[in-house]
């Protein structure tokens, strides 16, 4: 499966939280921005209100924050299907 990041809300500091309900193995994210950062969150709720501590996140040169529960291999791809090491 692949989401597009533009079809995805992200709350008012530019975080996108995707929870693991399905327990998909892994998940492809189509991203017009490049990724600049990414690793494991200490302590941290979101905007939202979600407690995220220790969940893994990506974040894309546009501000966009991606974070995600540990269980999923999240694959990030360019616009043009290019793959982001």
């Amino acid at each position: 499966m692949t989401l597009e990041l533009t079809d995805l809300i992200s709350d008012s500091n530019g975080e996108i939280v995707l929870f693991n309900d399905s327990h998909l193995p892994a998940l492809a994210v189509r991203a017009d921005s490049p990724p600049v950062d990414s690793g494991a969150l200490g302590s941290h709720v979101t905007a939202a209100g979600d407690d995220v501590s220790g969940y893994r996140y990506v974040a894309f040169d546009d501000g966009t924050k991606l974070i995600f529960q540990d269980s999923m291999d999240l694959v990030i791809l360019g616009a043009n299907g290019d793959l982001y090491a």
